[in-house]
């Protein structure tokens, strides 16, 4: 299961492994195609729905006790379906940084590591 850490006050950490690389891929596709779709990702050791927005105007990271939502334009969100599609391949995600987005008032980086 994809994880969510915050490693400082500035950056969080996305943890996967490959099988979640195909199913993080499939569920962008479904976000662009059809609005949305359902993924859940562990935060602070719990199961929480992820939700990734489509907005051309929010740069946002919101993280509730249900929830994981982060705000991307639709560039940003086909970028990182295409850096995934590579990762298959080079099994490395590269460069690791996703976005940076706005969180409890001070902007965070929001970065991915592909466990092998």
């Amino acid at each position: 299961m994809i994880e969510l850490i915050k490693n400082n006050k500035s950056s969080f950490t996305i943890n996967m492994d490959m099988t979640d690389v195909e199913d993080l891929i499939n569920f962008i596709v479904k976000i662009v195609n059809y609005g949305g779709g359902e993924k859940f990702i562990l935060h602070s050791g719990r199961k929480k729905h992820l939700e990734i927005q489509i907005d051309e105007e929010e740069d946002i990271l919101i993280i509730t006790k249900d929830f994981v939502r982060i705000y991307m334009d639709l560039e940003e969100l086909e970028y990182l379906r295409d850096r995934l599609e590579k990762t298959l391949i080079t099994r490395v995600f590269y460069p690791a940084e996703i976005c940076e987005r706005y969180y409890k008032e001070i902007y965070v980086t929001l970065y991915c590591n592909v466990v092998i």
